[in-house]
């Protein structure tokens, strides 16, 4: 079953199996200019999607504690009336309702 803990746990793995897309083009139809298109070469310092269910904002760490990068998901604003300013310098975040 679906749930927002799954969809997070998902994105974490992209993220540590270095691909955008591992089950493409096999199972899932894309359009690319190339293979590389897909693969994360360097991780991002932020991974951000709008299609959670609820705000997180999650470093993910190495087995140091080393931050590979910071997951950023934000609900699409049609489910709660928010929108959420993040500080990217100094980790916070707020919403808004409306």
């Amino acid at each position: 079953k679906y749930t927002d803990k799954n969809f997070v746990e998902s994105v974490k793995m992209l993220i540590y199996f270095g691909h955008l897309a591992p089950s493409a083009p096999n199972t899932l139809e894309i359009k690319h200019e190339s293979e590389k298109d897909l693969i994360l070469e360097h991780l991002p310092d932020y991974l951000i999607t709008s299609t959670n269910d609820d705000f997180v904002f999650e470093e993910i760490k190495d087995i140091n504690g080393h931050v590979l990068t910071t997951l950023v998901l934000i609900p699409k604003f049609e489910a709660n009336n928010k929108i959420y300013i993040v500080d990217f310098k100094n980790k916070e975040y707020k919403s808004i309702g409306f």
